[in-house]
């Protein structure tokens, strides 16, 4: 009996960041300086012949690949953004054409994803297409193209598992949370997460590996005097996936 204790469950879940009913953080960009695009148009740049001889002089201009903003993590089922720039010497190079390769963790070759040309106006590339289903490095080729050599950049995306989760109150007084894991992690240690206090850190009190269909459920009780307790779920870093964790629930005696 709980007398005139109310115990009481705010089942609303919270981002990890603290704000009430705020979703989980979904992704972390990186963003790096562009450069202004050249003046001339890649299909105006041309070999040149020398007078009297009709062979052409080509003047070999190095190029780089430079990333302007692209994802460092993200969870599960999201895109990856890559975006970047051909440079030069003389500034970034519009018009041109390159290519996105894949390639996660624990594969051997590259798959290809998809060609873009950067911006006439801004000589930026963007790919925004693909969902990486772990840790996977991505490369980008460009060239050779006319008077412009071949160049090349990699960047890896981490990736988090995405953990839902639900809490109920049982007819005992204690609460049950459920949820999934994706993507599939039948095995996979999930471990149930308390802190006492806002400013607290978080310690784990169960664990328990995830069901065949890739789901869990932990039964635990709440604050056992006055105050507010935080729950979450989580799933240890692995060669694929970043730790990973559920939005949070408070539970509040008063």
């Amino acid at each position: 009996m709980l007398g005139r204790t109310r115990l009481a469950a705010i089942l609303t879940a919270v981002a990890a960041i603290g704000v009430l009913a705020g979703p989980v953080a979904q992704a972390d960009t990186s963003v790096g300086a562009s450069v202004s695009r050249t003046g001339a148009v890649l299909e105006m740049t041309r070999p040149v012949p020398v007078v009297g001889t009709g062979d052409p002089v080509i003047s070999v201009v190095p190029t780089e690949v430079a990333w302007t903003r692209h994802t460092s993590w993200l969870t599960y089922g999201y895109r990856s953004l890559l975006e970047g720039q051909v440079v030069t010497v003389d500034g970034a190079v519009p018009n041109a054409a390159v290519k996105l390769y894949a390639r996660p963790v624990g594969q051997s070759g590259w798959s290809y994803v998809a060609t873009r040309r950067t911006s006439s106006a801004t000589g930026i590339f963007r790919f925004d297409m693909h969902k990486p289903v772990r840790k996977t490095d991505y490369r980008v080729i460009y060239g050779p193209e006319w008077a412009y050599t071949a160049s090349r950049a990699y960047v890896t995306v981490n990736v988090k598992r995405k953990i839902t989760s639900t809490v109920t109150r049982n007819s005992d007084g204690t609460f049950t949370m459920t949820g999934s894991i994706a993507p599939k992690s039948a095995g996979k240690t999930v471990r149930l997460q308390r802190k006492k206090c806002g400013s607290c850190s978080y310690s784990t009190i169960k664990s328990i590996t995830a069901s065949s269909t890739s789901t869990y459920r932990f039964r635990f009780t709440g604050p056992t005097t006055r105050g507010t307790w935080y729950f979450r779920a989580y799933t240890p870093s692995d060669s694929g996936f970043l730790t990973s964790y559920s939005g949070y629930w408070t539970i509040r005696r008063s």
